[in-house]
């Protein structure tokens, strides 16, 4: 299903670190004490200027290893870091960064509020970090001064199990991919492809790893007329795209038409 939505945001920078699941196992602040100068540094936005910190994290037993922050969210401990001290935190469990792009969308369009930083970080075992993603990446979204419509889509996959994280004492453990999984991502893109309003907008993948890669090949294939993008080519330059997340724990695609302003980290 498909609505529009008042817009007046639009992505300032994009920074990303997708890391290697081999090595020692870090929290997920040190992941984005990596990701996050380097992104208020190319938006030079003084942090006290930032009005919203959404947070996006699935790891929830290794958000922070500092004994003196005692917290079970990660929004407070990155507030901190950088020192936005007017800020308002969420954090946001299991949510789509394209769904977490129309709640930063909610508050601009809602309130006085100029800056939202959205930030996602995750610290898997080595066996999951596989087919998860694991590492931090974040994005600024600012007010924009024109206000447009944006098309907003949530796509069910059906007849296929979503994935579950179970937790028993302090281990975690991830249900095992769905073998039919691969082919009812390709089947929910064709009614997605078809309430596109402008194909000629490029396309965001936002995709678990071991999917991205293997979708993507299968959609150019299927749909050369479409540019199929990820975080990495986001980074380019100034376009509006269609942003596709897959809730893997939801077993849906949500979708949002989205501007970046380009000179991406």
């Amino acid at each position: 299903m498909i609505h529009y939505v008042q817009n007046m945001s639009e992505v300032m920078a994009l920074s990303v670190q997708l890391l290697p699941p081999e090595g020692g196992r870090l929290a997920c602040m040190d992941y984005l004490s990596d990701v996050l100068p380097g992104l208020l540094a190319q938006c030079c936005i003084d942090p006290e200027k930032i009005d919203l910190i959404l947070t996006l994290s699935t790891s929830t037993d290794h958000l922070v290893e500092k004994t003196q922050l005692h917290t079970p969210r990660l929004g407070y401990p990155v507030q901190n870091y950088i020192m936005a001290s007017n800020a308002f935190v969420l954090d946001l469990q299991d949510t789509a960064w394209s769904q977490a792009l129309e709640v930063a969308n909610g508050y601009l369009t809602g309130t006085d509020m100029q800056y939202v930083l959205v930030i996602e970080a995750n610290s898997f075992p080595v066996e999951q970090a596989n087919s998860r993603f694991h590492g931090a990446r974040a994005l600024m979204v600012a007010k924009s001064s024109e206000v447009n419509q944006a098309s907003l889509g949530i796509h069910e996959l059906v007849d296929c199990s979503p994935m579950t994280l179970a937790f028993e004492g302090e281990q975690s453990t991830l249900s095992a991919c769905n073998p039919q999984l691969f082919s009812k991502l390709i089947a929910a893109f064709e009614p997605l492809v078809d309430g596109f309003t402008n194909i000629n907008k490029p396309v965001l993948l936002d995709l678990p790893p071991d999917l991205q890669m293997q979708v993507t090949s299968e959609l150019t294939s299927k749909y050369p007329h479409i540019r199929w993008w990820n975080w990495e080519a986001a980074k380019r330059g100034a376009e509006d795209v269609t942003w596709v997340s897959y809730e893997p724990f939801r077993h849906r695609l949500v979708t949002r038409e989205t501007s970046i302003q380009g000179d991406m980290l």
